[in-house]
């Protein structure tokens, strides 16, 4: 059995990025000729459902972080009294 790490600069590394950039490029284009679209227009599409995602994450993760604190903290739950309350409603507002 070979056993052989690839390393960064390597001539295998280098011909393996060459090859997986021409089989993503190859796959890009298909699936823009399938939806009817351009080839930057599929990437610009699939970039920013990739950072909608990120940041959802990103969310998640800070409201996970943050959820004992706001379930424990007195001086955070001051206003949970509120919650539920229509402040919208007709002839009600924050005033009165």
């Amino acid at each position: 059995m070979y056993s052989y790490i690839v390393k960064s600069g390597d001539v295998l590394w280098n011909t393996l990025k060459s090859r997986l950039r021409m089989i993503k490029n190859k796959f890009c284009k298909r699936i823009a000729k399938q939806e009817n679209t351009s080839f930057s227009a599929l990437i610009r599409k699939l970039l920013g459902e990739q950072i909608k995602e990120h940041q959802n994450s990103q969310l998640k993760s800070a409201a996970q972080a943050l959820l004992m604190d706001y379930m424990t903290a007195e001086d955070l739950l001051a206003f949970t009294s509120l919650d539920g309350e229509d402040f919208h409603a007709r002839g009600r507002n924050l005033a009165n």
